[in-house]
C-alpha cells in the first residue's frame, strides 16, 4: 500500500503516528510511501485492492467495472510475503501470509505488486507495498529513497 501526503513534515509525522496507533504496525516513511516492518510471528492479514480510477482529459471520472481491468497480484518473494486470494478468478480480496527472516537471521524482504491494464483504454498501471520481515521488535529504522535518472514519477492521486 502506498499513500501519498502533502503537507509539512510535522503534519506527515502526525499522520504516520496515527497509522502506527490504529494498526499496531511499524510504518516508516520511505520516499513518500509507507513500508511495513513485520515480525515473523505476525498473523495473516486480509487485503483489499481498489482498482485505479480513470479520468478523461477534462478531469471527469470515467465509470468502470472490475471486468474492464486485466491485472495480476504477485509477491516478489513468497518466502517473505505470500498472497492468498479469496477467489482465484478475482484477486481483489484475500489474505497475506508472512514468512520470517532469512536463515542467517537477517531481515527478509518482499513486495506485493499489482500490475495491469484498463483494457478499453489501453492505459497501464501498477502499485504495491513493501515488507521487511524481522525476528523481533523493531527499535528504529529511518531514511532511504530511490531515484531513477531521466524518469519522472507519474502524478499520484490525492488521499
Amino acid at each position: 500500500m502506498k499513500l501519498y501526503f502533502e503537507g509539512t513534515r510535522e503534519e506527515i509525522d502526525y499522520i504516520v503516528e496515527k497509522f502506527r496507533l490504529l494498526h499496531n504496525q511499524e510504518y516508516t516513511l520511505q520516499g513518500g510511501a509507507i513500508m511495513f516492518t513485520v515480525k515473523a510471528d505476525n498473523p495473516d492479514v486480509p487485503y483489499k485492492i481498489t482498482l485505479p480510477q480513470l479520468k478523461d482529459s477534462e478531469g471527469n471520472v470515467i465509470a468502470t467495472k472490475p471486468e474492464d481491468f486485466d491485472f495480476t497480484v504477485e509477491s516478489s518473494n513468497p518466502s517473505a510475503v505470500e498472497i492468498v486470494p479469496d477467489d482465484d478468478n478475482d484477486p481483489t480480496t484475500g489474505s497475506v501470509k508472512f514468512g520470517g527472516p532469512q536463515g542467517d537471521g537477517t531481515p527478509n524482504l518482499g513486495s506485493v505488486n499489482v500490475m495491469g491494464i484498463h483494457t478499453p483504454s489501453g492505459k497501464g498501471f501498477s502499485f504495491g507495498a513493501q515488507f521487511t520481515l524481522v525476528s523481533g521488535d523493531v527499535s528504529d529504522i529511518a531514511g532511504g529513497t530511490i531515484e531513477f535518472e531521466g524518469l519522472t514519477e507519474d502524478a499520484q492521486p490525492e488521499v
